[in-house]
Formats: C-alpha cells, structure tokens, sequence
C-alpha cells in the first residue's frame, strides 16, 4: 500500500510539474465551451440514501418541484433526501448544486411541502411554494407575507429570471383558485383575471415569462354535475387567452423569456400529449405516435429544445425525452447513447424525466434510478455547453485558477475536489480534473 501511495504521488508530480512549466509557457487557453458530452449525478447530502420499504432516493423528483437548473446552465437546484431509513415519508431539503461546490443544503426539512419551483437566470435567488433562498440573504421563510393572515392556499409556482417577481394560485381548492403575479420586494401582489370561458378559475401549477409579465397554466370550469375540464391558458393583466382545447387535462408548464412561446400538456381522448405553442403555429403535440404518451416540463430560450417525460405502450416505467427542432422527438436515453457517446457513463441507469434545460439548451437536468436502484437526480453537459467540468472556480473560462483552486481542495480532501462524485478523494479525481483541463472543459 505505501508503495502504492508512492507511485501515485509521483505521478501527480510529474503532472503538477508539467502545468507549470505549461503555464509559465503562456500553453493554456481559456474557454468557455465543453468540447464533449458530460453526464454527472447530483450527490445527496451523503453516499447514504434515504429510504423506506417503497422508496429510496439521495436527490431529486420526478414531479412538478423537480431538479431545475438556472438559464446560464451553472446552477442545479433540487432536493436532497436525509440518510437513513423512515417507515413513512422521507426527509427532504432544498439543496443548490454547482461542478465546483458540490451540493448545499439551503433550506430545513420541507415536511412534504413541494421543493424547488423556480431558479434566477443566475442560480442565486431559489423558490419553493412557500420559501425563498438568496445567495445575500439565505433562507427566508413566506408563508406570512404570502397569505397576509387570511387563511386562503397561495402557493409559489415560479420565478421570472432576474428572481424578484413570482407567481402562484391563491384561493380556496379545489373550489375556485386565481392566479397571482408579484413583484415581491417592491410591490403588492396583482391579482390576474380568469377566462371567460371558464369562469372557475385556475388550477395548481402554473409559470411565468422571464422577463416577468405573462404568466402560463391551466384554467377549469366545472358543468352541473360539478366534473371539471380544463384548458391551457396564458394570462397578463389585460386579459386571459385560452390557447388548447378543452380537455380532461390541460396546462401550460414553461413560457419563452417574452412569453412568445409555451410549451406544456393536454389530453387527445385518452391520451396525455406535451405541445408547442406559438400564435403562428398553434398548439402542436410534439411525440408525433411515438409513445403512449407525453409530458412537456420546460423548454430552451428560443424554444429550439424542450424536455420532458414519457410511457411507452408495452415499456415499464416513465421515460425521459427531448426534442428538437431539427430532429424532433426523441428518448433522451437513447439519444445521448448512440449521438453523444455516454452510453458508458448511463450503464445501469434509467433517465426517468428531463426536468429542465439551460437557454442554449446543451445543459439538460432530471431524474432517474442509478445503478444501486435508487432515484438521484442528474445533469447532462452537451458539446458547446457554456459551463465546463474544468471550471471549478465557475468564472466562465477555464485557466490556471481552476487548477491552482482544485490542488487547494483536492490536497485537503474538499469533497468539491470528488470530480467523479463516487464520495473518495483521490488519484482518479485528479485524473478526470487534468484531462478535462487540458482539453479546455
């Protein structure tokens, strides 16, 4: 073993010496852009799950308040589960994960409440349904300026980019429900009109434009024996525009940051199909047949690339896919496989969901069941995207910082240093640092 030790460390000398001499040469260039396809898991808050006789999971869901990932692809933000076993429910929190600074727990035990809702352009300002984290301020209970002492539900469903205005449902459900659009920190909240059409109101869920004027979701009516039906909708303060037909379930789950673009789900009979809309376009259903049936969760910029999940007829399990405007639909899966390479890295995982996807749309994020048959949450770097493994200072470019900042953390035994996140600091993790590096990402 000491032996061992030995020639590793000679190793790493030689490879210390060598960057350098590099360096001191002028040899390396910075760059923003991975040059290869990356998939990493996201790290629970310990190598240990936690679980109970139905489940096991260190990070991420595969619902609504799933993993999301901020617009410049640098922050992922999910839920963490506490270690252990529980007869019951599972222990969450919110955490904030980044390729430098590995995961951070920034909230307490959730206690069932929905996690991570929506994410600033720059990861620094969190929401959940009732809670917001800043990088300034921390963790900041709202269930009090939320609800303004009225005993009224009114929940958080997401965030514009530069994170201060929000937006939600507040009422009585299920009876009748409106949308709400705030400004948080500057102004009252705006209360949005309904439909005319569908008088009932709006449904949970729902997702706001960047720039923080359009707000998107799902609007109901009840008929006399008191079923409802629904519709997707987009709403500002002149008014709501129903943009689906009326369907046993319908919504919109993302909006382009002008609200030009939204993407979300609705029924075809029995079917659940995901779809695009644009006013020149219409609603468009996106699976093409392709499976049994489909979920839009949030999309690009431009709306070039959205995610999602799936069932296929005959296939266990739900399925993550994306589509592009070039190739249409796809299992993400299967994509990155056979067109990107990484079909070593997801050898023993199922990619159950795509939750979220950067506005370039080459960092996409979501959840699945690892190797061990536990849910973690994931990310995925495509070529060109604008974060890179070898930024570990998270500067946007890759130069003798990040390497004089991972020996730092990787000779103190700094889990920021655990590159391939198996929870040991050691040669490989140095390994995996200087290919990346000296490749550029």
């Amino acid at each position: 073993m000491l032996f061992a030790k030995k020639l590793v460390g000679r190793s790493l000398a030689r490879r210390v010496s060598r960057v350098a001499v590099l360096m001191a040469c002028g040899g390396l260039v910075g760059s923003a852009f991975a040059q290869e396809a990356r998939f990493s898991s996201i790290p629970g808050r310990s190598a240990t799950p936690g679980s109970n006789s139905s489940f096991c999971g260190l990070s991420g869901t595969s619902g609504y308040s799933g993993t999301r990932v901020s617009e410049d692809g640098q922050v992922v933000t999910t839920v963490v589960f506490s270690p252990g076993f529980w007869d019951g429910a599972v222990p969450w929190q919110g955490a904030r994960w980044t390729q430098g600074e590995g995961t951070t727990v920034i909230t307490p035990d959730l206690q069932g409440l929905y996690g991570v809702v929506g994410i600033s352009r720059d990861g620094n300002t969190i929401y959940g349904e009732s809670w917001r984290w800043t990088a300034a301020g921390g963790y900041q209970d709202l269930r009090l300026r939320l609800t303004d002492g009225i005993f009224l539900d009114r929940l958080i469903f997401g965030c514009s980019s530069d994170g201060r205005t929000i937006t939600g449902t507040k009422g009585t459900f299920p009876l009748e429900s409106d949308l709400f659009r705030w400004a948080i920190d500057d102004a009252p909240s705006v209360q949005l009109p309904r439909a005319e059409e569908f008088p009932q109101g709006y449904f949970y869920f729902n997702a706001i434009s960047g720039d923080g004027v359009v707000v998107g979701g799902s609007t109901r009516r009840f008929d006399a024996d008191y079923n409802s039906t629904y519709a997707g909708v987009i709403v500002t303060d002149q008014g709501a525009t129903v943009i689906t037909d009326e369907a046993s379930q319908a919504g919109v789950t993302d909006l382009s940051p002008d609200g030009a673009i939204a993407v979300g789900y609705l029924t075809e009979g029995p079917t659940l199909r995901a779809f695009r809309w644009t006013a020149a376009t219409g609603t468009v259903t996106l699976d093409q047949g392709l499976v049994s049936g489909s979920y839009a969760r949030a999309m690009n910029a431009d709306g070039s690339v959205v995610v999602g999940d799936s069932i296929a007829f005959g296939a266990p399990g739900i399925r993550a896919w994306v589509w592009r405007a070039e190739e249409g639909f796809m299992d993400l899966q299967t994509d990155l496989t056979e067109n990107f390479g990484l079909g070593a890295a997801l050898s023993g995982w199922q990619l159950l969901v795509a939750t979220d996807v950067s506005a370039d749309g080459r960092t996409i994020v979501g959840q699945g069941v690892n190797p061990e048959g536990c849910e973690q949450a994931y990310v995925v770097r495509l070529p060109g995207a604008t974060t890179c493994f070898a930024d570990f200072d998270n500067s946007g470019l890759v130069n003798s910082q990040d390497f004089f900042d991972f020996l730092v953390a990787f000779f103190a035994g700094n889990s920021r240093a655990d590159m391939n996140q198996d929870s040991f600091i050691n040669s490989q993790d140095y390994f995996d640092f200087t290919a990346a590096f000296f490749n550029g990402c």
